[in-house]
């Protein structure tokens, strides 16, 4: 379970690190080694390693964002005002500098923000060939939409949302909800099941089948 899952994380630091060792210089053992301890908060190890990947590499995706997303997090501010202007410059450029959830933190500019999300959605979800949607018209008797998410339970995007399910006028409107999440049973779930007119649960299917069972509603 838990445990084994915990074990094989730290197998995988282990190789990475003893890649490292071998040849230093190894870029990806630095940025896979780095994410993993960025996913599981350790945050000023995983700075470490962007660090050094940034020597190796400036230009590296994401590493400088990353790198600064961790200090972040242990308030270590040292040249904070060095690195973001680079972050900004690069991204304009359309590089590949930071990733969103990140950069929510660090800029305040609305063009930014979206520039950000626009590379890495493109890069990290590029849009399939041909289209999953060829055209097709649909004369439902009320306007259908579905919301996409995985946070669909005891989480901040919910709370801050699930009073607008509420709200939506059912006489004009129907509402579903594209659950790529889990169901954790709480109370928010509970409420957010009683708001929508259904639930489609994609976590588990490819692009196409979830494509499917999408047009299905």
């Amino acid at each position: 379970g838990e445990q084994l899952l915990r074990d094989r994380i730290d197998d995988a630091v282990d190789s990475f690190t003893r890649a490292i060792a071998m040849k230093p210089d190894l870029k990806d053992a630095f940025n896979h080694r780095g994410n993993l301890m960025m996913e599981h908060q350790h945050f000023a190890e995983a700075a470490s390693d962007f660090e050094q990947l940034l020597k190796l590499k400036p230009d590296f995706d994401y590493v400088r964002g990353n790198m600064v997303h961790c200090r972040m997090h242990c308030c270590d501010w040292h040249d904070y005002e060095l690195e973001l202007p680079k972050i900004e410059s690069a991204l304009r450029a359309g590089e590949r500098s930071v990733t969103p959830f990140p950069f929510q933190a660090m800029s305040g500019s609305p063009s930014d923000l979206r520039k950000c999300s626009e590379i890495f959605g493109s890069d990290v979800y590029p849009a399939k060939t041909p289209p999953l949607w060829a055209g097709q018209r649909y004369d439902h008797k009320k306007i259908r939409v579905g919301y996409v998410a995985g946070e669909f339970r005891e989480q901040a995007t919910s709370y801050l949302t699930v009073g607008v399910f509420e709200h939506h006028d059912k006489s004009k409107f129907e509402i579903y909800a594209i659950d790529n999440g889990l169901n954790d049973g709480g109370p928010t779930r509970k409420r957010l099941e009683a708001a929508f007119d259904g639930f489609v649960n994609i976590g588990k299917l490819t692009d196409d089948a979830a494509a499917l069972e999408i047009r299905r509603r």
